[in-house]
């Protein structure tokens, strides 16, 4: 019956607009399919008795899954489409504390017979996907199995379909062909892996806001070697009009896109991809497909003539024409050569010929000035695909991997497949923006102009990849270790795209000669940042030093500004602290005479650190710390805010600067800037140093409830860069220790912390400091565990790790002997204890302001320490310096608490002002009461004391 409606319904209208709503509307689709696998399976319902009213609703049919509903570790929250392969929700993702699409094949009960292999189509489109970690390309994230369907967890793009976006304003063909080289190079990525999408169309293109194309639905692809999916058992109808993703036995994909093989049931391969990538393109070129209403192009493969009323270039209607071509053979070879002919613009061509001819004679003619514009021209519209031959391409690919191989490091391949995919994405990235921005050139004299810088700025950042390609290519067991976080520190394409930082940003020296040294001394800076990253440090330092006095000696001001600030970056690495605050100075001084505010925001952000974190640091060295962030900060807003990762490191310093300070609420401010600042730039390497910077502030403060799954985020985050096993995840790990124990859950912090020892004890690179930390941590929880012995040869061994790390003078220092004065006292060695208490507060003087926090706690351990040798009177001022800086400062409750009950019992000891020693320990037992973490004891203790000592 309802075969027989829809017949009646279809026949009043054309054909043509027919298939279009057909191929256009998912609900019209996902219900055609499943009367498909209905009648495939042999089992149609019987007719129901008629009532009168409308039809019965199938006893079968399967209910929305409602809102909270629990799939493995995602909980739905609204459904957001349908189609034949099943139900996609958005759904939160409560681990990674994120929002995901997760699409849900949920057969009816009359498909049951074919439920396994329904399942296992889902699955290879989970599986296809997950090969294909490209950025032309929808992530999946996960998939598994809910009662009896599969679900896939998959990237939630934030956009619309190809289809809508082209029907949303009328597009200029290069809108459309920069779209389409995105989506082409998703197709040609997938390619490469091996896979043939067969059902390409607008539909299963989505176009985020951020502008970037992605390949969706890979429902229907499969390993390029696999046998063809057989066709109907009798042979279709001439009319016969099956839908995408159509029932078991049918032709796969959606007919007005399909390749005429297709049609015929033959094998699909990458060239029948690349022929329905070509009917799109036409329709989206010339309004309509290029099949005409009898679907001639499928079965014959004969394209009619394009129509030439559009402003569409004829070289693109000679492109498309070939990839709609009916013989495979006569297709490109590829999606990459499609993809190249797509980008070549013989017009373009002949005006760079006429511009040397130009400037042959203009040079004979003395004006050397247009070289420079002749040459950028020239570099403009190259094809940008070609253009990454020999600096990231598949012979550069095959080279990596066989160095890691070689390396024989563990993990290699693991890192290797990181480093590959975040080179993948960002070259990518590269290409479509060069190839939207090449044809800008021409629209007017302003648009030409800020065209050709951002091309110019983009020709740079792919010397940083060709510098990455070469350091890979030489990997070594250190190379391995870093990688990820080499391939993730590259400058940002999105820089490229800022008018106002690229207008203020120093012009090039005219004079052909220098502006060649100029050039080679920018690629030598490059070199030695690429190799800095990499840990390479005394390699690094060395071409830092080069290009610096190669700067110099060319009297360019700009160029040495940018020499000297990546030398001054190098020297905070290799502990010259006092000669990169000397070079971090000149690069700010060159910068200014240039009026290269980029390089002097760069400087001074980094000045913020070294004054800030310097052994020799003084008040007064922080408050000039201080200053400089303020002069960083107005400088940023001068090149008009658009460095959101700049702007993340200064807040980040200042951040830091403010916990030297022992600032802890305005450093979280700062932090929390940073990542506001990072919002454009979600996935990038500096989230999770400032994740991690910000539980650690909220810790700080006893936010312990906060500050939990902030650092949760920041592990995951940093799993997922290096893996799990990295020794980079220590120190996340070791931030979370603190918490837990904190929180009385010292089995828990325990087992990070062994875990975090045994990352910086397995890496290829040792850090000695980060050991220490490690070892700090455990002996933290052993101490909490009440292990008191264990944990006093922990505090032992961290001190002299760490004094060996830093030196004896370090103000860091003063954290790891409190914590070895602590041990002592416990194990009742109290003259020891007091000593060790008072060489903490030794190394904190004249190098923190004296409101510190940690002046407050080497204090309250000595007034803790003379208590406990019954020397009460001796105790008291210094608790009552402790608590006058504690009771102004963010700290935790307990530990206000703790110094207004140590005092409350020196001045009751010393018979003094027992009224005031009382109203002390109120006041500390009502604190605790506010303060997170287990304090049965310490409140106990304080009600014992009032029941005995103070009446």
């Amino acid at each position: 019956t309802v075969l027989l409606y829809l017949q009646g319904q279809l026949a009043a209208a054309p054909a043509a607009d027919v298939e279009r709503h057909l191929d256009e509307c998912a609900e019209c689709s996902a219900f055609l399919a499943e009367v498909g696998r209905t009648i495939s399976a042999g089992d149609l319902p019987a007719a129901a008795p008629s009532t009168g009213g409308g039809a019965a609703a199938s006893a079968g049919e399967a209910a929305p899954l409602a809102r909270s509903t629990t799939v493995g570790r995602y909980i739905i929250l609204n459904p957001i489409g349908a189609g034949g392969m099943g139900v996609v929700y958005a759904a939160y993702d409560a681990e990674l504390d994120r929002t995901i699409a997760l699409k849900l094949l949920r057969p009816a009960p009359a498909a049951t017979a074919r439920a396994d292999e329904i399942r296992a189509r889902l699955l290879r489109e989970a599986q296809a996907l997950a090969r294909l970690q490209h950025p032309n390309v929808v992530a999946v994230h996960d998939a598994g199995t809910f009662h009896d369907e599969v679900f896939v967890a998959m990237e939630l793009v934030d956009g619309e379909t190809l289809t809508r976006w082209l029907r949303a304003r009328r597009r200029t063909w290069r809108e459309v062909i920069a779209v389409f080289v995105q989506a082409g190079t998703g197709l040609a990525a997938a390619h490469s892996a091996g896979l043939v999408h067969r059902d390409f169309k607008p539909d299963n293109v989505l176009v985020g806001k951020d502008g970037r194309a992605r390949v969706a639905d890979f429902g229907l692809a499969r390993p390029a070697s696999a046998a063809p999916e057989a066709t109907l058992t009798a042979p279709a109808p001439p009319d016969e009009r099956p839908r995408a993703l159509t029932r078991t036995g049918a032709r796969l994909g959606t007919p007005a896109y399909m390749a005429p093989e297709q049609h015929r049931g033959e094998a699909a391969d990458a060239r029948s991809d690349q022929f329905s990538f070509c009917v799109a393109l036409y329709e989206a070129l010339y309004g309509e497909r290029p099949c005409g209403d009898d679907g001639g192009v499928r079965r014959r493969g004969e394209p009619r003539d394009s129509p030439r009323d559009r402003r569409v270039p004829a070289r693109l209607r000679r492109v498309v024409r070939r990839g709609l071509s009916g013989a495979p053979a006569a297709r490109y070879p590829s999606m990459e050569a499609l993809l190249a002919a797509l980008g070549r613009n013989p017009r373009a061509r002949r005006l760079q010929q006429a511009a040397a001819l130009t400037l042959a004679a203009l040079l004979a003619a003395g004006a050397l000035g247009y070289r420079t514009h002749a040459e950028r021209t020239r570099r403009q519209c190259q094809d940008a695909v070609a253009r990454l031959r020999g600096v990231w391409d598949e012979p550069r690919r095959a080279a990596g991997q066989a160095a890691f191989r070689a390396t024989g490091a563990p993990g290699a391949e693991d890192a290797w497949a990181r480093v590959r995919d975040e080179l993948d994405r960002y070259t990518a990235a590269w290409v479509a923006d060069r190839t939207g921005t090449c044809e800008a050139t021409r629209r007017g004299p302003q648009a030409a102009e800020a065209a050709a810088l951002r091309l110019e700025c983009l020709d740079w950042r792919l010397e940083e990849v060709r510098a990455l390609g070469t350091l890979l290519e030489h990997a070594d067991a250190a190379i391995v270790d870093r990688a990820t976080l080499v391939a993730r520190r590259l400058t940002p394409i999105i820089n490229c795209g800022s008018t106002t930082l690229l207008t203020r940003r120093p012009r090039p020296p005219r004079d052909p000669a220098l502006r060649a040294r100029v050039d080679a001394i920018r690629v030598q800076i490059t070199e030695a940042m690429i190799l800095y990253y990499a840990g390479k440090l005394r390699e690094a330092e060395g071409g830092a030093r080069q290009a610096a006095a190669s700067a110099r000696a060319s009297g360019h001001r700009a160029i040495e500004a940018e020499a000297l600030r990546a030398l001054g970056q190098l020297l905070i690495s290799t502990d010259k602290q006092e000669e990169s605050e000397a070079v971090l100075r000149q690069a700010v001084t060159a910068a200014e005479a240039s009026g290269h505010d980029e390089a002097k925001a760069e400087a001074l952000v980094q000045l913020v650190w070294v004054l800030s974190m310097s052994p020799a640091r003084s008040p007064a060295r922080l408050r000039e710390a201080e200053q400089s962030g303020q002069l960083a900060a107005a400088t940023i807003e001068r090149l008009g805010g658009d460095v959101p990762r700049l702007e993340a490191v200064l807040a980040h310093n200042l951040g830091v600067l403010a916990w030297a300070r022992g600032r802890f609420a305005e450093a979280q401010q700062h932090l929390e800037r940073g990542l506001r600042a990072l919002e454009r730039e979600p996935d990038g390497p500096a989230i999770a140093p400032m994740l991690q910077g910000l539980g650690l502030v909220l810790a700080g403060q006893g936010q312990l409830a906060a500050a939990a799954p902030i650092l949760e985020q920041a592990i995951a985050r940093r799993e997922r860069d290096f893996g799990p096993g990295h020794p980079r995840v220590a120190r996340y790990l070791i931030a979370l220790v603190e918490v837990r124990t904190a929180q009385g859950r010292p089995d828990e912090a325990l087992a990070l912390a062994q875990r975090a020892l045994a990352l910086t004890r397995s890496g290829s690179t040792r850090d000695s400091l980060l050991t220490g930390e490690a070892l700090g941590a455990v002996g933290a929880c052993r101490a909490a565990q009440g292990r008191d012995v264990d944990a006093l040869a922990l505090a032992q061994e961290t001190l002299a790790v760490t004094e060996k790390a830093l030196g004896p003078r370090d103000p860091r220092l003063a954290q790891r002997r409190s914590a070895l004065a602590d041990a002592l006292r416990r194990t009742g060695q109290l003259a020891a204890a007091l000593a060790e208490h008072r060489r903490a507060l030794t190394l904190l003087e004249g190098t923190v302001e004296p409101e510190h926090p940690d002046r407050a706690r080497a204090l309250h351990g000595i007034g803790a320490t003379l208590l406990a040798q019954r020397r009460p009177a001796e105790a008291l001022a210094p608790l009552e310096r402790a608590l006058a800086i504690r009771e102004h400062a963010a700290i935790p409750p307990a530990d206000l608490a703790a110094t207004r009950f140590a005092l409350a019992q020196a001045l009751a000891g010393a018979g003094r002002d027992r009224e005031r020693a009382r109203a002390l320990a109120v006041e500390a037992r009502a604190g605790l009461a506010h303060a997170e973490g287990p304090h049965e004891a310490a409140r106990a203790a304080i009600d014992r004391w009032l029941a005995r000592a103070v009446r």
